[in-house]
């Protein structure tokens, strides 16, 4: 994967650069290598310049002459905006072992992207690909992170949140709230490691207790969105929210209790695949199970597996024994 990723990015590289990429990657630097929102929730983007506002490389002309020959309707700018996003995307699945100098490639990508997005669907994409491509290399570094570079994370995450909350893009929305508590919790551990480390950032105090507190708010605030994101999100989408909420809730309920004088073991939080209940029919784990009626010892993801459970599994058999246990034992 690493070398795919670096193969893909020469052939890029060597398609498109110059001023504008350039520009991108001056404004990243001033905001600390986090990327920026250009709009607020519910405005419109403004009419942005091409991406390619520069004079071609020789490599992007044969390009878009191969393009306005056989692909109409498709543009050079189209190309270069699906590249950006898919390496975009590829790199944050390898972040942990790309060099500072692709970290920051990445970033660029995304900030291009952002200064550029025709649609709020595009922005939202790139908003959250670069943050959390940022999130996971924040989790991964070995240097202590600067209080100031989580609190530009959690304004662009809860700008993009923002964003897709005004247009109904509740999973996102709920998403971006995780990851912006999962930010938070990793300052705070910073904060235990290193206890004389300055906890300010943009003028203003950042003690961990304020921190903790409002990790635990966006936590609460990403399963408000539940109700409504359940009648359309398939299971799978719905438990990946679960998996990944659950252990920052009990690593924030834990450090708060303990007024941040320690952290909890890896035993007091459980394996995220545990989370979940199992299908006593398919075995599989789901989101939501419901107990036999009868016995109430075992439980179904679904009626089909109910069914071939009574009659294939031996339930039938097992349920009055299973009930009258139950009831024996209160």
């Amino acid at each position: 994967m690493p070398a795919a990723f670096r193969g893909a990015s020469l052939a890029i590289d060597a398609l498109w650069g110059g001023p504008s990429r350039q520009a991108a990657g001056q404004q990243l630097a001033l905001n600390g290598l986090v990327p920026v929102l250009s709009t607020a929730a519910g405005e419109q983007p403004e009419q942005q310049a091409p991406l390619l506002g520069e004079q071609l490389s020789p490599a992007a002309a044969a390009l878009q002459a191969a393009l306005q020959a056989h692909v109409r309707g498709v543009s050079l700018d189209d190309v270069q905006q699906w590249a950006l996003t898919l390496r975009l995307f590829a790199g944050a699945h390898i972040v942990h072992q790309v060099s500072a100098a692709e970290l920051a490639t990445l970033l660029t990508d995304c900030q291009l992207l952002l200064s550029h997005c025709a649609s709020s669907a595009e922005c939202l994409m790139a908003a959250e690909r670069g943050a959390l491509v940022l999130l996971a290399w924040l989790q991964g570094s070995r240097t202590a992170v600067r209080a100031q570079t989580v609190v530009r994370l959690g304004q662009l995450l809860e700008q993009a949140r923002e964003r897709a909350e005004a247009h109904a893009c509740l999973y996102t929305a709920a998403s971006l709230d995780i990851a912006q508590a999962t930010a938070l919790m990793h300052l705070v551990t910073v904060y235990m490691r290193n206890p004389q480390l300055p906890r300010r950032a943009q003028g203003q105090d950042l003690p961990a207790a304020e921190v903790a507190q409002r990790a635990v708010q966006l936590i609460e605030r990403s399963r408000s969105f539940d109700s409504r994101i359940k009648p359309w999100a398939p299971n799978t989408s719905m438990r990946d929210l679960v998996v990944q909420r659950e252990p920052v809730e009990i690593f924030m309920q834990h450090v708060l209790r303990s007024n941040f004088t320690s952290a909890p073991s890896p035993e007091d939080i459980p394996d995220r695949q545990a989370l979940l209940p199992r299908c006593d029919g398919c075995h599989r784990q789901a989101l939501h199970v419901r107990k036999c009626a009868q016995c109430r010892s075992v439980s179904y993801c679904s009626q089909e597996c109910q069914v071939r459970h009574w009659k294939e599994g031996g339930h039938k058999e097992a349920c009055r024994t299973l009930a009258a246990q139950r009831q024996q034992h209160g």
